[in-house]
């Protein structure tokens, strides 16, 4: 039984490969065929990965694309050919640039943002108030002007500027607004949950820290430096430093100070 059934397949298998090997025979041509038509010629050219006529192309493309093709641009060979590959904005071979619209650079409400925020700042710590607030030690974290929900009362000024200063003898965030007449609104301070991010003029305050310290002065001078807020054991704020000669650099020296007391923690050159 399992040899006539292994049989079996063996002619079945034979069969199938002379019935695929078997030329097919053309049918004959009908006395009512045409020739190939340029547009069915070219159809076919197309489908076989041939170049395209022309005459045809020009036939199926839009009018936007009739026009540019008019004007000079290149619709067979390279889809995409510019002037020069190295020019930006990218110009079309062929296809000047031209637009009708115009650049107009519309001033804002308020001065250049470093202008307002140096204005604001000497504004602020001049203040009576504000100043009792800071203390002796303190540095600006982050400043701007507030934005006014759509959904706010219309009893708030939407000309509102916030200054958030960083107390470091009492740990305090001091936050103080101001109208953009400079006169202080509000000062309000308060223990921070957590550790607001570092600013420029906070790192700047660290480096001097560093480097005029009698030990470590010499080891940073010359060197540039860098600096993120640290994880502190208690409630002082801390912030890590890296020192190198050029940016993009290894570092040479780190330090980690505490600005809550303007103390070096640790330093060394980086290993």
């Amino acid at each position: 039984m399992i040899r006539h059934y292994a049989s079996c397949c063996v002619i079945l298998a034979w069969l199938l490969g002379v019935t695929a090997c078997a030329p097919v025979q053309p049918a004959p041509p009908s006395p009512t065929s045409q020739l190939p038509t340029r547009e069915s010629a070219t159809s076919e050219t197309a489908n076989l990965g041939g170049e395209p006529d022309e005459v045809s192309a020009e036939g199926e493309l839009p009018s936007e694309l009739k026009s540019l093709q008019e004007e000079g641009l290149q619709l067979r060979g390279d889809h995409v050919t510019f002037e020069n590959e190295y020019d930006f904005p990218p110009t079309l071979k062929g296809q000047p640039i031209t637009t009708t619209v115009e650049l107009a650079v519309t001033p804002g409400p308020h001065p250049p943002m470093r202008e307002t925020r140096e204005s604001m700042r000497a504004m602020a710590i001049a203040h009576p108030r504000v100043k009792g607030e800071l203390g002796e030690r303190f540095s600006l974290l982050r400043s701007g002007w507030i934005e006014v929900g759509k959904d706010a009362p219309r009893s708030i000024s939407t000309d509102r500027y916030e200054m958030v200063f960083y107390n470091y003898a009492e740990n305090v965030v001091v936050t103080v607004t101001a109208s953009s007449q400079q006169e202080v609104l509000d000062v309000q301070s308060e223990v921070p949950s957590e550790q607001p991010a570092e600013s420029r003029e906070e790192v700047d305050a660290a480096i001097e820290v560093v480097r005029s310290h009698g030990q470590y002065g010499d080891a940073v001078k010359g060197l540039l430096g860098r600096g993120i807020l640290a994880e502190n054991p208690g409630k002082d704020r801390y912030l890590y430093l890296l020192f190198y000669r050029e940016p993009r650099t290894p570092a040479l020296f780190e330090a980690t100070v505490n600005m809550s007391t303007g103390t070096i923690v640790a330093a060394r050159p980086t290993p």
